[in-house]
């Protein structure tokens, strides 16, 4: 009987320890784990969301704000955020159940409480539940949620007559501090007529010493409840295992935290330095690898170079094929990129079509040019973007720098300008910095400033060179060429201004201007002469130019077979589809079509093939090289050829000299124009040459004009 006494006792005692230990225990592993997980998330939350103080102040969140917060809660137990501000008003919401009315509103009343009682005070401090200063009433609450927590799998309808704990116990301590300004309060909280396990935090937010709001973060910890009681339930079989099964827990959810933390920061790391498109390095990560990099050239005195990187003609592909294809260009152009690259080199993206390359650290400056001249030479092939080829080249802006230079800013300073210097030289180069092209670069900005005001101060004018037909030496039309009559720099040609407007969003009305002026110019002369009008690429892209056409024949009482369009080889480049199709609407109208600048392209041939042009113009280029061997002769004689076979008018630019006529005439060459048939003039001077010159001028005519020829530069056209 003692034995069966003592064995009874004993199991009595093994299992009135088990019910002990089951609802000590779990509340203590319910309370470190979840205190753990919460205080994990919120320094993952002050990391990556520095801006959060100014969220609650009424900034609006980020879009890589948002981004952290959701992925915050994908990596964690976190089933809830929310962020109230200094007055109890939720600020922003996330996670399964962020909007359910009933939880929503208890929690902005538990906040206000917060706020209202703690107004004045600057950090939350919890104390124990059983601290000495704890008041009676807290205790009560504690007492009555422990109570709620017991009869917690008793069924909805005893679990839904408890309220939630209370939280008027929390007090302040000044002597906490957190990064942030966060000092934690927790407390439990049950669903009413739910069986989830939830637990929630309230940490206070403080901007400038100063209160701020409340950032409120649940966490769901039904599933671990229920293990950590299933397990409990077990100490019964005896006290060592209980002891064992004590232990183990605790163990398997903190490794299990441990390697869930690990993950998450490993995550944040890489989200916070690296492009979520591209996945390189950012501009964040650039920027501490350039002053990592100059701290180490300070002591080793080694060469320090960078290369800022910025894509030609993205943007016509984005706005052309939509985002998600500048977003597949990218990429491709990444993958390009860093095939070029060392193991130790570095290449980062800053932003849009942006990007930096920081070679090893010592690489000779020879090299550091070599790796540029292999990249340009890279991007002059085109990306499959759609199914369809896209021409996208770049631009390259280079340091090379010792350690006598000081600062990031001015490092990168120098390479914008060095980029900046290489898209004005006509882009897809590279150019090495130098301190003259500051200056440059002040002077291109005030042309900006004046280019602004030139249309409503009417300082653009045009000129119209004459063409002639080289067999019946016939005037046969203009072409028109835009000059800005600048106030203090005098006459500037279109290569000084019209990329520049093109930037400034400007080229939409310089070229409704041009369209007009010239149609108007070409009303006013003696006989129905053609007048030729340049196209941008710009035109073509924001789809206006048909309208643009119609609006100028309209106003001026133009003949459409009397006005031509000129475009080179770049606006087919970009998107040949489209362009084609807004080619084919001009013929339609009756406007005649030539290709500019024959020859100076890479497709040419193949887009003689994709459009039935009208015209062809060799450039000037193949007219004034100083090479006129045979060879160079048979070239221009292969051109004609070409065009003829096509049907179409062939037409040489750069006419300087008479034997250069002559060569054209023999070779059966439609039409030509240069300085040696009529320069550019103004529209009343064209209005006399139409009168005067019938047919082609004879030397006598045109040797007054000679040393006025002599003395231009051939950019001047």
């Amino acid at each position: 009987m003692v034995g069966v006494s003592l064995v009874v006792a004993g199991a009595a005692a093994i299992v009135g320890g088990a019910e002990f230990l089951t609802k000590t225990g779990k509340q203590a592993i319910l309370h470190a784990q979840a205190e753990t997980t919460a205080s994990q998330w919120v320094r993952y939350i002050e990391h990556v969301v520095p801006e959060l103080p100014e969220i609650v102040l009424g900034a609006n969140p980020t879009d890589d704000a948002m981004m952290f917060l959701a992925h915050g809660i994908d990596t964690s137990s976190v089933m809830n955020y929310r962020l109230y501000d200094s007055t109890g008003s939720l600020r922003l919401a996330g996670g399964i159940d962020a909007y359910k009315t009933a939880e929503l509103k208890r929690s902005e009343d538990d906040v206000r409480l917060v706020l209202s009682t703690q107004r004045s005070l600057l950090h939350f401090d919890i104390f124990p539940a059983d601290s000495a200063h704890q008041s009676a009433a807290t205790r009560e609450s504690d007492r009555a949620s422990e109570h709620q927590h017991d009869h917690h799998s008793h069924g909805p309808d005893r679990h839904a007559q408890k309220a939630p704990s209370p939280i008027e116990h929390i007090t302040i301590d000044h002597d906490h501090h957190h990064s942030m300004g966060m000092q934690s309060y927790l407390t439990p909280i049950i669903p009413a007529g739910s069986r989830q396990v939830v637990t929630a935090f309230f940490y206070p937010i403080f901007a400038d010493d100063r209160l701020a709001g409340v950032l409120q973060v649940e966490l769901d910890q039904s599933v671990i409840a229920k293990s950590i009681k299933s397990t409990f339930r077990m100490l019964s079989v005896g006290l060592i295992l209980i002891l064992a099964l004590a232990v183990a827990p605790p163990f398997f959810f903190g490794w299990r935290k441990s390697i869930q933390r690990a993950r998450a920061e490993k995550m944040a790391r890489h989200l916070a330095y690296h492009d979520a498109l591209t996945h390189i390095p950012n501009r964040r990560y650039a920027h501490e690898e350039i002053e990592r990099r100059l701290k180490e050239q300070a002591h080793a005195k080694n060469v320090m170079a960078l290369l800022c990187l910025d894509l030609d003609g993205f943007k016509s592909i984005n706005d052309a094929f939509g985002h998600a294809a500048g977003d597949e260009l990218l990429r491709q152009a990444v993958t390009r990129l860093t095939a070029l690259l060392n193991t130790d080199d570095i290449a980062a993206r800053l932003g849009g079509d942006e990007f930096l390359v920081l070679p090893k650290l010592g690489t000779p400056p020879e090299t550091v040019r070599q790796l540029a001249a292999n990249i340009i030479e890279s991007f002059r092939q085109p990306f499959k973007i759609n199914q369809q080829d896209a021409s996208c080249g770049i631009s390259i802006g280079i340091v090379i720098a010792d350690h006598r230079w000081k600062g990031r800013d001015q490092l990168l300073h120098a390479g914008d300008i060095a980029l900046y210097e290489a898209k004005a030289q006509g882009r897809q180069r590279a150019i090495l910095f130098e301190t003259s092209m500051e200056e440059r670069l002040r002077k291109r900005r005030e042309i900006e400033k004046d280019l602004r005001l030139a249309l409503s101060r009417d300082e653009l004018i045009l000129h119209y060179q004459p063409q002639f037909d080289v067999r019946t030496k016939t005037l046969t039309g203009f072409e028109a060429l835009a000059r800005w009559q600048h106030p203090t720099r005098g006459l500037l040609p279109p290569s000084e201004f019209i990329e520049i407007a093109e930037e400034l969003k400007m080229i939409d009305a310089i070229s409704h201007w041009v369209m007009q002026q010239a149609c108007k110019a070409a009303m006013s002369w003696s006989r129905p002469l053609k007048v030729a009008v340049n196209v941008s690429v710009v035109e073509f892209e924001r789809g206006n130019l048909v309208a643009t056409i119609n609006e100028a024949l309209s106003v001026s009482g133009l003949a459409p077979e009397r006005l031509e369009i000129e475009i080179t080889e770049s606006v087919l480049m970009t998107n040949t589809n489209l362009a084609i199709e807004t080619l084919k609407q001009v013929r339609d109208l009756g406007v005649s079509v030539a290709m500019d600048d024959f020859g100076t392209g890479y497709s040419s041939l193949g887009y003689l093939c994709k459009f039935p042009f009208d015209k062809l113009k060799i450039d000037r280029s193949f007219l004034l090289s100083n090479d006129q061997s045979r060879q160079s002769k048979r070239i221009i004689e292969t051109m004609i050829a070409l065009g003829h076979s096509l049907d179409l008018i062939v037409v040489a630019e750069g006419v300087e000299h008479p034997e250069q006529l002559d060569m054209l005439e023999a070779l059966s060459c439609s039409e030509a124009q240069g300085f040696h048939l009529g320069r550019p003039m103004p529209a009343a001077e064209a209005e006399l040459f139409v009168d005067q010159h019938i047919t082609l001028p004879t030397s006598q005519d045109m040797a007054g004009e000679a040393q006025t020829v002599a003395s231009r530069s051939v950019s001047a056209l």
